[in-house]
């Protein structure tokens, strides 16, 4: 079931903003560069291997950041130059990835009571040439990436989930993100 905005959803508690400007130590630079210059191979393998069984995933790419992961799943689903067809609603990174893998975009509508995509607005992109949709699950609320694959897979088109706002959550006992 895809909650319904509104609906009572589990929030992390704790976060802390880090400050504008704040000095960095050069320890806190060496550590930061280290696994980089081949130091924490072992902590990269246990992360590596954590991360595969906890998504069911065959290979996982470590990036910087999740727009980079995005751009990167775009650029391996969709032709160069190609279609993709993002949420009209969305965060602007989602935008970003695609204009950093050099794609054109097509909009969709989303659902406003559940902020999954509209599959008839979806329906119509692929129609119109779209050959990869993104999904994005939207402030921690699951979207019906199921039925956006159906459509998809109807159509030849690849499906690419985004559960950066979505982290650790499931949707039918499956893991966002492992869809």
């Amino acid at each position: 079931k895809v909650p319904r905005v509104g609906e009572a959803i589990t929030v992390l508690i704790g976060r802390r903003q880090l400050p504008v400007n704040s000095t960095i130590s050069a320890r806190s630079l060496l550590r930061a560069i280290a696994p980089a210059l081949g130091a924490g191979a072992g902590e990269r393998a246990a992360l590596d291997a954590e991360l595969r069984r906890a998504f069911g995933a065959s290979a996982v790419a470590l990036t910087d950041s999740g727009t980079s992961a995005l751009t990167m799943a775009l650029r391996s689903t969709t032709p160069a130059g190609g279609i993709v067809a993002l949420p009209a609603y969305a965060c602007v990174d989602v935008a970003a990835a695609a204009l950093f893998a050099s794609l054109r975009v097509m909009l969709y509508d989303v659902d406003p009571n559940t902020l999954s995509p509209d599959l008839d607005s979806v329906a119509r992109v692929l129609d119109r040439g779209a050959s990869t949709v993104v999904v994005a699950h939207l402030y921690g609320y699951p979207a019906d990436v199921p039925a956006v694959r159906a459509l998809a897979d109807a159509r030849g088109a690849a499906v690419v989930e985004d559960a950066a706002q979505g982290a650790w959550g499931s949707l039918s006992g499956t893991r966002l993100g492992a869809i």
